[in-house]
């Protein structure tokens, strides 16, 4: 084997190992991503994207079937790419969500720059290595390989769950808004909004932020609001509120100081079209593309 494609192949496996067991940790993330790109009836295929990275980037790194792996990687990349042009052209998507909430990547251009290079340096090892009979593969290689993939299994299990939307039995449901204590909250407008009622103690509520953002960014509605139950005089909720807006700036909030009466549970979201309230949501907020598929 040459030493470039050596070189290139520890590259290549690392990448995708780090690609992957980033997004391991949540699963639900990438596969609200994928639900985002466009895609929400695939959202199932997240756990095994992410262990066939794991997969990819560990026989890479230990030489299992160096060649064959290649292609495979080659192939992958290829359809990530086509993927995320997709989402970036028909649905606005920038973050490649590569490597999960850990590294985000908002720039097009290197999200292609980098694809490119992967892509031609995997082209280059499958045309510059021999192939490999899987019986000459010592057992140690082989038993490492199944250590990391028995427990990223397990935890690609605990991170992700089945993303479905069923519409819910609520009073307020197909009602106008001058029926409902939702007209005291947002302006009539005829256009499609979404109402957000959350708390800065609900883990619910902080999980559902990135796809209440989501909503305005893919121009799912013309207005999302977020209004939140706060205590001021309390400490402990006063820490909570700075640290909600130090991990999100870019949302604004309205701080209420009493009890929505006409809340069940947090968070709870609207989804208002042409004065009517069309949708209800109690608990965590799906990406649009699952709420209201195309």
């Amino acid at each position: 084997m040459k030493k470039a494609s050596s070189i290139l192949i520890y590259i290549i496996g690392i990448l995708f190992l780090i690609s992957g067991l980033s997004k391991l940790v949540n699963v639900l993330s990438f596969q609200n991503l994928i639900a985002q790109y466009g895609f929400p009836s695939l959202h199932f295929l997240a756990p095994f994207i992410v262990i066939a990275e794991i997969t990819l980037g560990c026989t890479l790194l230990l030489h299992i079937k160096t060649r064959m792996v290649a292609l495979l990687s080659l192939i992958m990349l290829v359809f990530f790419t086509a993927a995320y042009t997709y989402g970036n052209v028909f649905h606005g998507i920038t973050d490649c969500g590569c490597f999960g909430n850990f590294i985000k990547t908002e720039s097009t251009t290197i999200v292609y720059i980098r694809n490119l290079l992967l892509i031609s340096a995997s082209f280059y090892v499958v045309i510059n290595t021999e192939p490999e009979n899987y019986n000459d593969i010592p057992s140690w290689k082989k038993s490492i390989l199944l250590t990391v993939l028995f427990p990223s299994v397990f935890i690609s299990g605990m991170t992700s769950m089945v993303l479905s939307h069923k519409k819910q039995e609520n009073p307020y449901q197909n009602k106008p808004l001058y029926e409902t204590p939702l007209k005291d909250y947002v302006i009539p407008t005829k256009k499609k909004e979404l109402l957000f009622f959350m708390s800065f103690s609900c883990p619910h509520c902080i999980n559902s932020v990135e796809n209440f953002k989501s909503y305005i960014e893919t121009k799912t509605v013309d207005t999302a609001l977020c209004y939140v139950l706060t205590n001021k005089e309390n400490q402990h909720n006063d820490s909570l509120r700075k640290s909600f807006i130090n991990h999100f700036p870019d949302i604004c909030i309205a701080e209420i100081d009493s009890n929505f009466d006409f809340i069940s549970a947090y968070p709870t979201a609207f989804y208002i079209e042409n004065d009517t309230i069309r949708q209800v949501v109690v608990g965590e907020l799906p990406s649009p593309f699952v709420l209201l598929p195309q």
